[in-house]
């Protein structure tokens, strides 16, 4: 993850920016989302910019399912799907498994990731093929 001198919105997974927004107590502005990424506040161009990055990325996180609207105008919340995704945890046996998988089993365990994606709910289907792309790419940066 980047520092927020040079932090970018692509640097933080759907997953990351909904525990920002966990962490924040459950509702967020964009302003207040790109204080705590960009470290940067106030009504300067820097911080518009960053409150703008924050709203589109928003937005396409309402498109999948993951945040929605808060009560309040420019308040944003997650969703029960988004909030159920982010509150998960994987046991101890199996992180430990995935942990531990030989890199000649990488393929059979991505076909068996695949096949449990294509049977999962419409948000949890989109939030897992975003995470795992993330991922990916992230090891390219």
């Amino acid at each position: 993850m980047a520092t927020p001198s040079n932090a970018r919105i692509r640097d933080y997974s759907d997953r990351e920016i909904l525990g920002i927004i966990v962490d924040a107590g459950g509702v967020v502005t964009a302003s207040e989302l790109a204080t705590r990424i960009f470290a940067v506040s106030g009504d300067g161009d820097e911080a518009k910019h960053a409150a703008r990055c924050c709203v589109s990325r928003l937005a396409w996180m309402k498109r999948f399912g993951l945040v929605k609207k808060g009560e309040e105008k420019g308040e944003w919340e997650l969703t029960n799907e988004g909030r159920l995704l982010r509150g998960a945890k994987l046991g101890r046996a199996m992180s430990s498994a995935i942990h531990n998988v030989q890199d000649g089993s990488m393929m059979v365990m991505a076909h068996e990731v695949g096949e449990r994606l294509l049977r999962a709910r419409p948000v949890a289907k989109t939030a897992m093929r975003r995470e795992l792309q993330f991922q990916i790419l992230r090891g390219k940066r």
